[in-house]
């Protein structure tokens, strides 16, 4: 009991003592507007090297950028393996290459459009923005901002070049055709999911 009136105290003194860090209490040199990317008069901002983002936001961009890396979100994730592991247990030797095969090429091969979004809203953040810290549906409401713009080649060019540095990789030539390509290779990826699911029922 003693310890929940603590933690109570201690939430309500963090409440209480936090305060917002805002683009004018941040040291200017740190931060730099993103050329073009503007969307209904509203200029969107980035740290100049991301090591200098604030440490919560930093914990929520390491979650997104280990999904991104693995090209599927942590549900989907635990429901191959948890597939692996029945055709294993099943001793169905083909259905379990089958599925470790898929699973290597979502993770070597997938980056999905969703996640490309989700690291946006960590790295780019406007002059209203608490930057200290990441709120959830403040930033839902950015990735749709994000959504609207028409040059989604400039955005993600962008994004992959100057922020993902994209891990080594060489960066496609029509980056708007390769996330259409890995949206329907993940979407044919899921269906086989599902249906592995129903085939042991």
């Amino acid at each position: 009991m003693m310890r929940k009136v603590l933690l109570w105290i201690i939430e309500r003194l963090y409440t209480l003592t936090y305060e917002r860090v805002t683009l004018d209490k941040q040291n200017q040199k740190l931060i730099r507007p993103v050329a073009g990317l503007v969307i209904d008069g509203v200029q969107y901002f980035e740290f100049v090297n991301l090591g200098d983002m604030p440490h919560m936001r930093m914990v929520q961009y390491g979650h997104i950028r280990e999904e991104m890396i693995m090209g599927i979100d942590r549900d989907l994730q635990m429901k191959l393996i948890d597939k692996i592991l029945e055709a294993n247990a099943q001793n169905d030797v083909n259905r379990v290459g089958a599925l470790g095969f898929m699973f290597k090429d979502i993770v070597a091969n997938i980056t999905t459009i969703e996640s490309l979004y989700n690291i946006a809203s960590v790295v780019f953040f406007d002059a209203r923005e608490d930057i200290g810290t990441y709120d959830l549906d403040y930033n839902r409401q950015k990735i749709e901002q994000f959504k609207k713009l028409r040059d989604k080649g400039f955005f993600f060019g962008y994004l992959m070049r100057n922020v993902l540095k994209n891990t080594g990789n060489k960066l496609p030539n029509d980056i708007q055709k390769f996330l259409n390509e890995n949206a329907v290779k993940l979407s044919a990826w899921k269906q086989v999911i599902s249906e592995s699911a129903g085939s042991t029922k």
